[in-house]
């Protein structure tokens, strides 16, 4: 799987997928270390946001004001609205939006992807529970000091053959 990188603001943050690969030997240590993730994708997601809506702002403004100089011209309405949407520089600005409204959405998903992951994990561990009590309890609570270990060990293979 590949990564994606993308850039907030000047800090590149890599959604890499392969952080939400996890397996039953390293489960434990991807379940404590998953909500600071989640949490630090959370707060770029709020930075995005935040500068998504700056964006948008300057993109209203800037819009507004070419609405008055072009009433001011003349024309009609919607020969102003025309003109107002059809300006380069309103165009840049609202592609820029436009790109940020794609990170935004990619954080989303991203952060989506670790609800769907940590359910998913949660389902093994549990899995491995389950399979944990069916074992028996002399393994579950196997004592390596035990005197008698190598009695036991005889009497399984006696009863295995």
């Amino acid at each position: 799987m590949a990564s994606d990188i993308i850039l907030v603001g000047k800090e590149e943050i890599d959604l890499d997928a392969a952080r939400l690969n996890f397996n039953e030997a390293n489960l434990s240590q991807y379940l404590m270390s998953e909500a600071s993730w989640y949490n630090y994708f959370g707060q770029k997601l709020a930075e995005l946001e935040w500068l998504l809506d700056c964006v948008e702002l300057e993109y209203e403004a800037k819009w507004a004001a070419l609405w008055i100089v072009q009433k001011e011209i003349g024309g009609t309405e919607k020969t102003v609205e025309a003109r107002c949407d059809s300006d380069k520089e309103l165009l840049a600005l609202r592609l820029k939006a436009i790109n940020h409204q794609k990170l935004v959405n990619k954080v989303k998903q991203h952060l989506k992807a670790w609800d769907k992951n940590h359910e998913n994990a949660q389902s093994v561990g549990h899995t491995l529970r389950r399979e944990m009590d069916k074992l028996n309890s002399d393994i579950r609570f196997f004592n390596p000091n035990d005197r008698n270990l190598s009695d036991r060990v005889d009497a399984i293979i006696k009863e295995s053959e």
